[in-house]
């Protein structure tokens, strides 16, 4: 499947003898040509809400099938302020509660990633 040319937001994941870490650039990349994009059907959507959220929020995923299953929170500086989840998930557990009465008030960014998808959602918080 091809792409299209555009701009697009880029999350970097380095992998090295220090560990892994990820990085949202937030520079653009402009794309001429995409090529070799997978879709995946073991997710279909990620629900956060509230949204703005004050002490906690749900995550909701609508997983097709059993797997590994990791989120990340990242602060608007992209660096990783929460790893709420980092674990087996089955098809049948869609709802994921986060406790974030522990972040100050601001834009933060959920990932979500699986063996076969990754997806970011914005999150404000507000007191």
């Amino acid at each position: 499947m091809n792409g299209a040319a555009g701009i697009y937001t880029v999350t970097f994941t380095i992998t090295g003898i220090k560990g892994t870490d990820s990085e949202i650039k937030t520079d653009y990349i402009t794309a001429l040509e995409i090529t070799n994009i997978e879709t995946s059907t073991s997710v279909n959507e990620l629900k956060i809400y509230p949204n703005p959220a004050r002490r906690s929020c749900t995550i909701t995923t609508s997983m097709k099938e059993s797997g590994n299953m990791k989120i990340i929170v990242y602060n608007s500086q992209g660096q990783v302020v929460k790893i709420p989840y980092n674990g087996y998930m089955s098809a049948d557990e869609d709802d994921f509660e986060m406790d974030i009465s522990d972040l100050s008030n601001g834009l933060y960014f959920i990932s979500l990633s699986t063996d076969s998808f990754y997806t970011l959602q914005k999150l404000l918080i507000i007191e």
